[in-house]
């Protein structure tokens, strides 16, 4: 489960923002990736769609990298289980 989160998550990613999936560093600030706040929001979006859950408002400003994203979309997807 780990690793599908975190392999379809980079693939939303890699749909919304045009970056090939290898090109997806998890690790580097969203904005070394050219991913506006429009695209970010539109990755969010489609994660919850994707996995049937809400990110919590306050969370969303912690969320600087892609790793943070996966991290909170396992705790999310894990609650709603």
């Amino acid at each position: 489960m780990r690793d599908n989160i975190k392999d379809e998550v980079i693939n939303i990613i890699s749909n919304i923002a045009k970056i090939p999936k290898e090109q997806v560093d998890i690790a580097v600030p969203y904005a070394e990736l050219n991913i506006d706040s429009f695209a970010l929001l539109e990755i969010i979006f489609a994660i919850e769609i994707k996995y049937n859950i809400t990110f919590p408002q306050d969370k969303l400003p912690a969320i600087a990298t892609i790793e943070d994203l996966i991290k909170l979309t396992r705790q999310m997807a894990k609650k709603h289980g």
